[in-house]
């Protein structure tokens, strides 16, 4: 409804009832707090009618609104953060029997999908899938429940740092100690384990042979990481509840181990 409409009605009223001069000044005050404010509805039917008037017109704001990038932005924005919220509220309850799950069929699924798409075999290496899974259980879930879910979060409550700052210090902590002399030897040796297959070798020839390559790939390995996991790991330290990490950064291990 335009400006126009309102005055028209409110000149109609003033001759019915009061002066125009002191009507279209209630008139002015009246649009003023409706658009502005937004207060609870009155009783007197001056205000009814041009209440109702308002609400149309935010109704139609708000569809112009929807059609724009900002309003979709928006909404999408409020449902992830309601999602979020719910998914956290969820896991709360039990996150570590959620994060050992979600890195089972991560690691498990992840392993079936390369064999499959990328190695084109024509029978799955149980083996393989097995010791695979077990390290998802293991590492994927336990041990990155309890980095992400509680000693990160321990150690930004410790350090007294909020908002970026704190963000900033996680992916640091993450991405240079954590993945590159943490995360990638055990990775590396569980993965060489899991493809040995019926080798003759020890298994501490086999764990020495999966080291010697993340040596040799670390550095390539960690471009590919500030490529990926920066950006990943920037949205689970600014909107993921630490009972959800586990799970979010399970979801985006699938991909990453693919």
């Amino acid at each position: 409804m335009s400006a126009a409409v309102y005055g028209v009605h409110a000149a109609q009223w003033a001759r019915q009832n009061q002066s125009f001069r002191q009507i279209w000044h209630e008139v002015r005050s009246e649009l003023w707090v409706r658009f502005m404010k937004s207060p609870q509805l009155s009783e007197d039917g001056f205000r009814v009618v041009y209440s109702t008037m308002a609400r149309e017109w935010e109704r139609e704001q708000a569809a112009l609104f929807a059609t724009s990038w900002h309003g979709r932005l928006t909404a999408w924005r409020v449902a992830a953060t309601t999602w979020s919220s719910s998914l956290g509220k969820k896991a709360s309850q039990h996150p570590f029997a959620i994060a050992c799950t979600a890195g089972t069929l991560s690691s498990s699924l992840g392993d079936v999908v390369v064999q499959k798409t990328v190695l084109k075999r024509p029978e799955i290496e149980k083996h393989q899938t097995l010791v695979l899974g077990l390290f998802g259980l293991g590492w994927t879930g336990m041990v990155q429940h309890c980095v992400y879910g509680k000693l990160f979060p321990s150690l930004v409550a410790a350090s007294g740092l909020t908002g970026l700052r704190a963000v900033m210090m996680q992916l640091f902590g993450d991405q240079c100690f954590y993945i590159p002399f943490v995360y990638f030897p055990a990775f590396y040796a569980t993965k060489e384990i899991a493809s040995s297959g019926n080798s003759t070798a020890s298994l501490q020839e086999i764990v020495q042979e999966g080291l010697q390559k993340y040596k040799c790939n670390l550095i390539a390995d960690m471009k590919l990481c500030f490529g990926y996991w920066v950006p990943v790991q920037a949205v689970s330290f600014n909107f993921v509840p630490a009972a959800c990490r586990a799970l979010f950064l399970c979801s985006a291990s699938f991909v990453w181990f693919r």
